[in-house]
């Protein structure tokens, strides 16, 4: 039930995030670390919400808690539930890292 009601917040942010991003035209790019700077080569943990970003993001994240929510129901009996479940928030997570990725470098990792 946290899953479900995580991923919901998700999908509202998601939806929020494109109506600012998406419909008004803006881009924002969060940095928040270096992970690797040689010479001239900087490479950022940073975050890039643009017009297609937010899009993925709210595809990605309804379609999340559509799953979720068919997986309760769909798994009650199951005794391994609770694994699949952390499984599904860790491939989420890993989407919605992948498609806010500003570098290749981030979107391996996602």
């Amino acid at each position: 039930m946290v899953g479900v009601f995580l991923c919901s917040i998700s999908f509202i942010f998601a939806a929020m995030a494109f109506l600012d991003v998406g419909l008004m035209g803006n881009t924002i790019v969060s940095s928040y670390w270096k992970f690797l700077a040689v010479n001239d080569l900087n490479i950022d943990f940073a975050l890039l919400f643009d017009s297609v970003s937010v899009v993925m993001l709210v595809v990605v994240s309804f379609i999340t808690l559509l799953v979720y929510c068919f997986s309760i129901d769909y798994m009650s009996g199951d005794r391994h539930i609770s694994r699949f479940l952390s499984y599904l928030s860790l491939f989420s997570f890993f989407m919605l890292v992948l498609v806010t990725a500003t570098n290749y470098l981030q979107m391996f990792i996602g």
